[in-house]
């Protein structure tokens, strides 16, 4: 498996692991109305924006030279960590360890992250920490139900990888 830097020609496949992802993943913790209402109008131009004017920096993980997984930061704010059903057993922690280097790097202290209910212990498994639940506030209805958490950086990750 291999992390690489994302490019906006990339916004294409990410679009489609993210979907992908949500709908597998996520469907014992959400209706298929809050799935689709996540998930359902995302389009890849908004991937490509994120990336250009939206001011993330994304990874991609490929396997066979199939992209299997995506990480976005923004700040000091984890954005995303999605995986595909078949991408290869630590994927994600992979990722989220480039995220994290990044984020050291830039001098971040604390990563924040909004789990949803899903991803929550996959956090926790990484080092995060709840800080409260919340309701998510970019979709109006139906509300998705999710955890607030941070991670406080140690500064000597970034001679560890």
């Amino acid at each position: 498996m291999q992390i690489i830097s994302a490019r906006e020609g990339d916004a294409e496949a990410i679009c489609d692991v993210h979907k992908r992802s949500v709908r597998k993943k996520s469907s014992r913790s959400y209706s298929h109305e809050q799935l689709e209402a996540w998930i359902g109008s995302r389009r890849p131009d908004q991937y490509a924006w994120a990336m250009g004017e939206g001011g993330e920096t994304m990874w991609v993980a490929r396997s066979d030279q199939k992209m299997v997984g995506f990480a976005s930061l923004k700040g000091s704010d984890l954005m995303a960590v999605y995986t595909t059903p078949e991408a290869p057993m630590g994927t994600g922690t992979a990722l989220l360890e480039a995220v994290e280097l990044e984020a050291t790097k830039r001098g971040v202290v604390c990563l924040e992250a909004t789990a949803f209910l899903n991803a929550a212990s996959f956090c926790e498994r990484n080092g995060f920490k709840r800080r409260r639940p919340k309701a998510d506030r970019l979709l109006p209805r139906p509300r998705l139900r999710a955890v607030k958490m941070g991670k406080t950086l140690d500064g000597d990750r970034r001679n560890t990888f």
